[in-house]
């Protein structure tokens, strides 16, 4: 779990006051206002989340080689320049959108608790502790991972294929080593069979997830926005 508490607090001397009146807490005018400063301080979270997750301006730590050659969705990688550029394109921790999903009120994962003097937001997603503090986790590299591999980076060279050119002789697969015989150059990608090699041999051992914290402190700005919501709940419940 990945969560940010809100400090519900009034100023020292309206506090002496609500300890007196521990009924307050329950008043519905409050309850109400808790509420609002748990939706406003979700809403700030996500629109920080979208700053953060921009690619290009983002803050957070990089998306690794493997990473971004598992990442579903094209183009087609033919070489490390393109696995550089797809990087340069995504936007981080947005694969499934799961995550930032959960920092609505009411979605799956999401956490809103409202307790006395304080207001805890967040999620429960299952890698949202991993992504805001960073930790080991084992690479997994089983059939579906292979299966995007496959829709993700080209086993041929760049323009080549048995389905083009003077390549479309060597469809067959019991003839896809005859390409030497009638002299052309080999379709096939040293790429896809490098990396092909270096997922396979991580596969099962465990890696270094780098901290992206997604969930910040509130701003003084947030703060103050949050103790106005407070203050004119207050006001109605004691007025």
């Amino acid at each position: 779990m990945a969560d940010v508490e809100v400090t519900v607090m009034p100023s020292a001397g309206l506090l002496n006051t609500l300890v007196n009146l521990r009924r307050l807490d329950r008043h519905p005018a409050l309850v109400q206002a808790k509420r609002a400063i748990g939706i406003a301080a979700l809403q700030d979270q996500r629109l920080g989340f979208v700053a953060k997750s921009r690619p290009g301006a983002s803050p957070w730590p990089a998306l690794g080689f493997t990473t971004v050659v598992l990442r579903p969705g094209g183009p087609k990688l033919y070489d490390e320049g393109d696995v550089a550029a797809k990087r340069s394109r995504i936007m981080l921790l947005r694969a499934t959108n799961r995550l930032f999903a959960s920092l609505t009120p009411g979605a799956p994962g999401n956490v809103f608790d409202l307790s006395p003097a304080a207001v805890r937001i967040g999620t429960d997603v299952a890698y949202a502790e991993l992504q805001q503090r960073g930790g080991t986790t084992t690479f997994k590299f089983g059939p579906e991972e292979y299966k995007t591999f496959r829709r993700n980076v080209s086993p041929f060279k760049r323009g080549m294929g048995f389905a083009k050119g003077p390549y479309r002789a060597l469809r067959a697969p019991t003839a896809r080593r005859n390409w030497k015989a009638l002299g052309l150059e080999s379709p096939w990608n040293p790429f896809y069979f490098r990396t092909l090699a270096v997922l396979r041999k991580m596969r099962g051992k465990s890696y270094r997830v780098p901290a992206r914290p997604f969930l910040v402190p509130p701003t003084a700005e947030q703060q103050a926005k949050y103790a106005r919501i407070l203050s004119q709940a207050i006001g109605k419940a004691i007025g």
